[in-house]
């Protein structure tokens, strides 16, 4: 391909355009890896089926999540928490550093998570009432981007 600086303006016009495009279609995706908004490639439409499903789990995971009631508890707490510990760990950071290793080393003491039995997990995660929308966006496809690169007429020439 020839350099911006050769390039006809016909050229030019192209390029910015398959920039804009390329530009628009990875609009959602922060990580950089050059995955479009919903998760597909820009040059490779069909992903391998390993990393559909990981999508799909990840997906009905965070359906799940986002209508579980422990997710707004949490979220109040954190909002709540957050600027009084913030405030504390100015004024006292070593303190709140001993605070926090004392906690660490009971919950390690008590073991906590052995109060509560895995199947009783299971069957509470079962008659959540969140289950319905996890599953229904583990069997869903994820809206497919259009290609906008086609459609683009651009403005009339002058001929």
């Amino acid at each position: 391909m020839t350099t911006v600086n050769n390039a006809t303006p016909e050229q030019r016009l192209a390029s910015s355009r398959q920039a804009i495009v390329s530009y628009m279609t990875r609009q959602g995706d922060d990580s950089g890896s050059g995955e479009g908004a919903f998760g597909h490639s820009a040059n490779h439409a069909g992903g391998s089926s390993v990393t559909s499903v990981w999508k799909a789990l990840r997906r009905a995971t965070l359906a799940w999540w986002r209508h579980h009631p422990a997710h707004l508890a949490i979220d109040v707490a954190v909002g709540m928490a957050k600027p009084v510990l913030g405030k504390y760990a100015h004024q006292k950071p070593l303190q709140l550093l001993g605070i926090s290793a004392a906690v660490g080393a009971a919950a390690v003491l008590v073991r906590p998570w052995r109060l509560v039995s895995v199947t009783g997990l299971l069957l509470a995660t079962v008659k959540s009432s969140g289950l319905t929308p996890a599953l229904l966006s583990l069997i869903s496809a994820p809206p497919e981007p259009t290609d906008t690169s086609e459609s683009f007429e651009g403005p009339p020439r002058a001929e």
